[in-house]
């Protein structure tokens, strides 16, 4: 029977028969209570799917078998589940790793054995679909499968909210609260975006200021969509470009973002990307750094401070070259006394923040910030790898709210939120957001057969989800 595992072909020198039952283990879910005849029924337990593949290979001698032996167990070994298709059943697939004994035996030319797949996610999938949303903010779905499916909603927003609202009939998410009709609370952003620069150009950023025994003549520029380093300049020490730009006021409580590369293609280049943040008198409020300082491994390491104390730093915290070559995001944060700092690795496909390593501090700090300064350095004559750059960099004035008189917009637009029902979570712009989730809220399910949505307000996006079955 022809055979695809891991999106590869059976060997064609293996031969051999499937055994598959119509559906996985099936057992009551029943409470025993004393006094009572019989029990109480609260439906089935699924229990894991096994499928038992008696395989044969023709030989002609022995090395002949063990070269076959040793391609077939390269073709069987994965350390998780992974598709397994059939092509007697067409655009079904199954979730399933190689388990137990794997013994063989020869016989006459023949080697011959049993394999067993264990599915511990017991159901049949099909391809995934994919359904806009509509744009009147009802959306009907149907369900071809046999089983209930896991959808993923993935919603753009159209307008500042709030509140947002999911209702499939049965269950309901529900994020944030409503502004009261004839009230007298006041919607208030969060946060309030002072930068948010794509760096599509240089325009708006000015001269630096010098700081950190650092030499500023290099010079950056945009290169398509990313500041990178254009000349790198010369000296001793840490040397490159950096340029400035200023908020339009002085913030206290705030949050800076940006994402960088720090790409090496040899261990000996060296590199450092800077963001400092200064008070109107180029007084150092907070700092983030992303640094590769050695030239036997490529190793960046993540820092960040307050004004001149260091407060947060990758280095022996985690395992060494764990953040080089990524894409990251880099974090500081101050809301009242507390400060905050992380990195993150950042996946743009799939819109998420993970693998992050952070770290809090608590300290008094009068300084507001007035501007902001990227730096893009090299360390005397190491090579830097021409990919080093910042790609986008952002700056939030977090809002203290009265809850007597305001209440928070949440979501703004062009806001992205993700919610997942097949791995239960949910989030905002990549980040989990379950603190922006009503406690009473469920996740969105697709019954077999139609199924009707109603998303308020309505938002631009799509639902994916894979129809699935037991048998």
């Amino acid at each position: 029977m022809p055979i695809k595992f891991k999106n590869q072909a059976l060997p064609s020198f293996v031969k051999g028969s499937v055994s598959r039952s119509m559906f996985p283990p099936i057992s009551p879910s029943l409470l025993n209570v004393a006094g009572r005849a019989g029990s109480y029924d609260f439906g089935n337990v699924i229990g894991n799917r096994q499928i038992i593949f008696d395989y044969f290979i023709l030989y002609t001698t022995k090395a002949d078998l063990m070269n076959k032996m040793r391609q077939f167990a390269e073709w069987l070994y994965s350390e998780s589940s992974e598709k397994l298709e059939f092509t007697s059943d067409p655009d079904r697939y199954y979730y399933a790793k190689v388990t137990g004994e794997t013994t063989y035996s020869e016989d006459n030319k023949v080697g011959k054995g049993t394999i067993t797949f264990n599915c511990t996610d017991p159901y049949i999938y099909g391809a995934e679909k994919t359904q806009q949303l509509s744009t009147d903010g009802a959306t009907t779905v149907t369900n071809h499968g046999g089983v209930e499916a896991c959808p993923v909603m993935d919603i753009t927003f159209k307008q500042d909210t709030t509140i947002f609202s999911l209702d499939d009939g049965n269950n309901r998410m529900v994020f944030g609260e409503a502004e009261q009709t004839g009230g007298t609370t006041t919607p208030v952003p969060k946060r309030v975006a002072l930068i948010e620069d794509g760096l599509d150009t240089t325009n708006g950023w000015t001269s630096p200021v010098k700081v950190d025994n650092l030499t500023f003549d290099g010079s950056i520029s945009s290169v398509n969509g990313v500041f990178r380093l254009t000349s790198v300049g010369s000296g001793r020490g840490w040397h490159g470009g950096a340029l400035v730009k200023g908020l339009g006021e002085e913030v206290q409580d705030f949050t800076c973002e940006t994402f960088v590369y720090l790409d090496a293609t040899s261990i000996n280049q060296l590199a450092s990307i800077q963001i400092y943040l200064y008070d109107k008198s180029d007084v150092i409020v907070g700092k983030l750094s992303f640094s590769d300082y050695q030239s036997s491994m490529n190793d960046p390491i993540f820092e960040a401070r307050t004004g001149t104390n260091s407060f947060a730093s990758s280095y022996k915290q985690v395992k060494k070259g764990y953040y080089a070559n990524k894409y990251v995001r880099l974090t500081l944060q101050r809301i009242g006394s507390k400060w905050f700092a992380e990195i993150a690795k950042r996946d743009a496909k799939k819109n998420i923040q993970y693998d992050k390593f952070s770290k809090t501090f608590v300290g008094s700090s009068s300084n507001k910030v007035s501007k902001i300064q990227v730096a893009i350095l090299g360390y005397g004559k190491y090579p830097l790898n021409s990919n080093t750059g910042i790609e986008s960099i952002y700056f939030y004035k977090e809002n203290t709210l009265d809850d007597s008189v305001q209440i928070p917009v949440i979501f703004k637009e062009r806001d992205n939120l993700i919610i997942d029902s097949e791995r239960g979570i949910v989030t905002l712009n990549g980040d989990p957001c379950f603190d922006l989730l009503d406690g009473f809220s469920s996740f969105p399910i697709l019954k077999k057969g139609m199924n009707h949505f109603t998303l308020f307000p309505v938002g631009e996006g799509t639902i994916k989800y894979r129809e699935r079955w037991l048998s």
